[in-house]
């Protein structure tokens, strides 16, 4: 690319940026047909919710978790969101 068209693209990117947000720009032609639709099922309740990370440590040092255990538990979550409601990616 030539200095001159790099510094023209650069300018109008700029403008393009401070007078209409890429966040506006990308929304205003996405319509309600590229959403997934919901499956209607919501999602189990999950145990750790509400757990604090000082809760998951204490669970730890305690034994009543383990580092896979914990991990099992969130990658069993996220499955089932997927499966049952929003996509998560």
């Amino acid at each position: 690319m030539k200095r001159r068209k790099f510094l023209q693209a650069t300018a109008l990117g700029c403008t393009l940026a401070i007078t209409k947000p890429a966040s506006a720009l990308s929304f205003e032609n996405y319509s309600a047909k590229h959403l997934p639709e919901p499956s209607g099922r919501t999602p189990k309740e999950f145990e750790l919710d509400e757990f604090t990370i000082a809760d998951l440590q204490e669970g730890m040092r305690s034994g009543r978790f383990t580092a896979r255990s914990l991990t099992k538990k969130y990658l069993e979550r996220i499955a089932d969101i997927d499966n049952s409601g929003p996509a998560i990616n």
